[in-house]
């Protein structure tokens, strides 16, 4: 439903609707396997028009880290 209201608003309600997006691309990338990476893929760039490069690359970053195994991190 929240994904629904963000898609409906999201022309004039930039903000949370990326809000609710990154929430869902967060929820599946913890949940892994193919699909719903390719989902997350889809989100991401969708949210990459609706926000300055700046965060975007941020938020890109963070899920990149957060995505790597421990033992890549050290």
């Amino acid at each position: 439903m929240k994904l629904d209201l963000a898609r409906a608003t999201e022309a004039t309600h930039s903000r949370e609707a990326v809000k609710v997006y990154v929430e869902r691309v967060d929820e599946l990338v913890r949940t892994g396997g193919n699909q719903a990476y390719e989902e997350a893929v889809k989100l991401i760039r969708h949210i990459a028009s609706l926000r300055d490069g700046r965060e975007q690359s941020t938020h890109v970053a963070a899920l990149k880290e957060s995505a790597m195994p421990a033992s890549t991190i050290s």
